[in-house]
């Protein structure tokens, strides 16, 4: 089966001498001043707190943020999924320190919506907030299936948003969620377009015996040296 897929790329806009920027929108081909589009990214209309996507035995809050026009016009919009954590909808990453080090969903939405385009996201199964996780249901429940049909969900309630542009929902997913956002989109066709962020390339197993090798391995040794020895990871 063949897809159309509408390809992105996303740079940072070059200050020029005088300090200014002039980054375009995709929207309106309109170059923007560097005041304008500061205005365009972050006096963007408050998200809408929906009450909450039904995902059956879980009902996850779930945001939309749009652009800041107030014409009756309808927006593209991104759905994005996450990858293999149990994140809040902003994908907040804590540090060792206890405190958020980024939330790169909740960057992503502000972003895309200075571009004239809205997003949803959601928290993911089982997860009601930022660090406020039924683990148990968590690690014995969740799977790739169910985040697909909670995928499923997510995409509907876009479909059915009368300020979106059906014609043009892309689906993007990190890491984890690109195995699932590329499961999506194969059963839906009328998807205007793939995003894929780390995608997961190989089978599961390599993968995580790749990261494995080349990330955790790397750290612990950083911390114990020599204590640790290659054949302690032979197995």
């Amino acid at each position: 089966q063949s897809l159309k897929v509408d390809v992105w790329f996303f740079k940072k806009p070059q200050l020029r001498g005088n300090n200014s920027a002039t980054p375009r929108s995709p929207k309106f081909g309109a170059s923007l001043s560097r005041e304008d589009h500061m205005k365009r990214v972050f006096i963007v209309s408050i998200g809408i707190l929906l009450g909450a996507l039904d995902f059956g035995d879980f009902q996850s809050q779930a945001e939309w943020s749009y652009p800041s026009e107030k014409d009756d016009s309808k927006f593209p919009a991104v759905i994005l999924i996450h990858g293999s954590t149990p994140a809040d909808m902003d994908f907040t990453v804590m540090g060792p320190d206890g405190q958020p080090k980024s939330s790169i969903f909740k960057d992503i939405a502000h972003a895309l919506a200075g571009q004239g385009i809205a997003t949803l996201r959601y928290n993911k199964h089982y997860v009601n907030g930022l660090n406020q996780v039924d683990y148990q249901r968590f690690y014995a429940k969740a799977d790739l299936p169910l985040f697909l049909k909670d995928a499923e969900i997510a995409f509907k309630a876009a479909e059915n948003n009368p300020r979106i542009d059906s014609q043009r929902i892309y689906i993007y997913g990190w890491s984890e969620g690109s195995v699932v956002a590329a499961a999506l989109v194969s059963m839906h066709p009328e998807v205007r377009g793939l995003i894929l962020q780390g995608p997961v390339s190989l089978p599961f197993r390599e993968t995580f015996e790749e990261q494995f090798k080349q990330v955790q391995l790397p750290y612990l040794r950083s911390i114990a040296g020599d204590a640790l020895k290659n054949e302690d990871f032979a197995k």
